[in-house]
């Protein structure tokens, strides 16, 4: 009886846990058809007497370094090699080509290239690398201020685009580091797997069951950002990083990116975290950010309520939970447009009968210098979230996968652009 109890109990973990399956919609730690990531580096683009920006960029001391592999090492014949690799290799073939796409916060290409990669190969690269092979006017336009200082932010995609074997899919992981090495402080995450293809919104692909052939967002209801502010040392700070896979809607029509659409009508729709602070004592206060942006970094201190933690109270530590919210009218709009959680209208922006979803990733970057001694501190947590629920509300474009708990109901509506004048 014993020896039976115990096979039984070898058998549940080898079929029970012994294989990690892959959930398109889900941010999950496998490999992907392209690897997404935010990247950050300390510094600015000088312009000259009129105002142009030239000369060569100027770095500050934090900078993102990543690393990435190709998981598959499946070996190909030199007549089928798609690429020339960086790097000397015992075969010398290129098994993977990936195109490599730089967007700033608006999510516009400033800057493309290609890599190459033989079997088991990894190819590293840094946001000050990357930097310095723009063109000033493109590296100026990602520059972000935060807190006084300015910094080179982008949105880096890793996307393949041809194979040695057409077998092979999803090779490629991830590996990103946050570095101020100069004042002591490195910290790391995963690179996103976007699996199956990449999306407009930064969905990845399903190639099965009811959702085949469809995009689906790695959506969010609400969001749990961590936060931990030691001390009031400058050097000392939280921040929150979201990447999602559009601009709010009143970004998207001045910028004019819909597909298909030459004249899109001005409205005042924007999009917020609306957030539920709390602290480590169940003390909590809400207060909402926006996030406008495909690229949005967020310095947290300044947004905590004041009657959850005093101006001079130290540690500040705790969560948020933080509803994605958007609302507001189209010009000539009776009906105001309210949108939960990460959901867009369709393509055409013609219909709100068949909403789509869209991506968003999110980290806590949370540093830290104590008053005393040379120690250093420094963490990136990725953001937990509830999905969108596929079985209510108006996400009908995901299918009904997670379990109740996990879910929010997110909804759309309020806007065809039949009803408005542009």
């Amino acid at each position: 009886m014993k020896k039976l109890i115990l096979a039984l109990m070898l058998s549940i973990l080898v079929i029970g846990f012994g294989t990690a399956y892959a959930i398109t919609g889900v941010a999950d730690d496998v490999p992907g058809d392209a690897i997404v990531f935010p990247m950050i580096c300390e510094g600015y683009q000088p312009t000259n007497a009129a105002g142009i920006p030239d000369g060569d960029p100027v770095f500050g001391s934090l900078n993102t370094v990543w690393a990435i592999a190709e998981t598959k090492g499946v070996s190909c014949a030199a007549a089928y090699s798609v690429c020339t690799p960086e790097e000397p290799s015992v075969s010398k073939v290129g098994v993977v080509k990936a195109n490599v796409i730089v967007s700033d916060k608006y999510t516009i290409t400033r800057w493309d290239s290609t890599k190459c990669w033989s079997k088991w190969d990894v190819i590293s690269d840094s946001c000050q690398s990357i930097i310095s092979q723009m063109d000033p006017s493109a590296r100026k336009k990602l520059e972000v201020p935060i807190e006084g200082i300015t910094y080179f932010v982008g949105e880096i995609d890793y996307i393949v685009s041809d194979v040695c074997d057409t077998s092979i899919d999803n090779p490629l992981v991830g590996w990103v580091y946050l570095n101020d090495i100069g004042k002591g402080f490195a910290a790391g995450y995963n690179g996103v797997s976007i699996e199956n293809g990449l999306g407009a919104q930064l969905e990845e692909k399903c190639t099965d069951g009811s959702c085949s052939g469809q995009y689906i967002g790695i959506t969010a209801y609400e969001v749990y950002p961590r936060y931990f502010i030691l001390n009031s040392n400058p050097d000392t700070w939280t921040w929150w990083i979201f990447l999602a896979g559009r601009n709010e809607y009143q970004l998207e029509a001045k910028l004019n990116l819909y597909d298909g659409i030459s004249t899109v009508p001005d409205n005042n729709i924007a999009r917020y975290l609306v957030c539920y602070f709390c602290d480590e004592g169940e003390k909590c206060q809400s207060n909402s950010i926006p996030l406008p942006y495909e690229i949005n970094i967020i310095n947290v201190k300044p947004w905590i309520p004041g009657g959850v933690y005093s101006a001079s109270t130290w540690p500040k530590a705790g969560f948020a939970a933080c509803v994605i919210y958007e609302h507001g009218f189209f010009t000539g709009q009776t009906t105001e447009t309210i949108i939960n959680g990460t959901l867009s209208f369709d393509d055409n922006v013609d219909t709100d009968t068949v909403p789509e979803t869209y991506t968003l990733l999110g980290w806590s970057y949370q540093r830290a210098k104590p008053s005393t001694a040379n120690s250093y501190i420094s963490v990136v947590h990725p953001v937990h979230r509830l999905y969108c629920d596929g079985n209510d509300g108006d996400a009908t474009e995901l299918p009904n996968r997670f379990d109740s708990g996990t879910v929010g109901v997110c909804t759309i509506n309020g806007f065809k652009l039949t009803d408005v004048t542009p």
